[in-house]
């Protein structure tokens, strides 16, 4: 029998475990003094990503011309760093994707050990019928990816709008705006 955390910390993931991912990837960038990381999933020739804190348009092409340049390498289990960030296998079908903005390297080696058995667990429980957050990061432009990461939150959250402004860290207005630029109209939930 585990411990008591153990626990807990398991019910938790299997909750919601792309939010718990995401808390998991926010306290590593707050770590490691880094502005984005992400936990990407390899499906083949492609990254998958599942969860994010921070990733802009950027950062999502040089994981991609990461993963195309050295793709071989990090499935070997190899990390991949360039100036200004780093992909780290954590698992076999496991990527972690860390981003600065200075030159300096990203020291990753002892957080990123205490944080991968719970990226891993949280991507590992996502077999509980949740829809992924699955993006192509070949051509996908920054707006695009924002109305389908904000469509999988309402879906996931049955349109509750405050909450999802919760998750997003911003304003119940700000959601309302962003459906509107996006052309996404309000659906009715029925409470059950």
């Amino acid at each position: 029998m585990g411990s008591i955390r153990d626990e807990a910390t398991e019910a938790i993931i299997a909750l919601d475990p792309q939010r718990s991912a995401e808390s998991t990837l926010r306290m590593l960038v707050l770590h490691v003094a880094a502005v984005a990381a992400g936990l990407f999933r390899d499906v083949g020739d492609r990254l998958s990503l599942f969860a994010s804190c921070g990733l802009t348009q950027v950062h999502l092409d040089r994981a991609y011309a990461a993963w195309d340049d050295g793709r071989e390498s990090i499935r070997a289990g190899h990390s991949y760093t360039e100036v200004g960030f780093e992909l780290v296998p954590i698992a076999e079908d496991a990527i972690v994707y860390v981003g600065t903005e200075s030159a300096s390297r990203v020291s990753l080696d002892p957080h990123l050990q205490q944080v991968a058995p719970l990226l891993l667990s949280a991507l590992r429980e996502t077999g509980s019928g949740q829809r992924p957050l699955v993006v192509n990061i070949e051509a996908t432009p920054t707006a695009d990816f924002d109305r389908e990461r904000l469509l999988v939150l309402l879906e996931r959250n049955e349109w509750n709008i405050a909450r999802v402004a919760r998750i997003l860290d911003v304003e119940r207005s700000t959601v309302y705006r962003r459906m509107t630029r996006w052309g996404i109209p309000r659906e009715r939930v029925r409470k059950t």
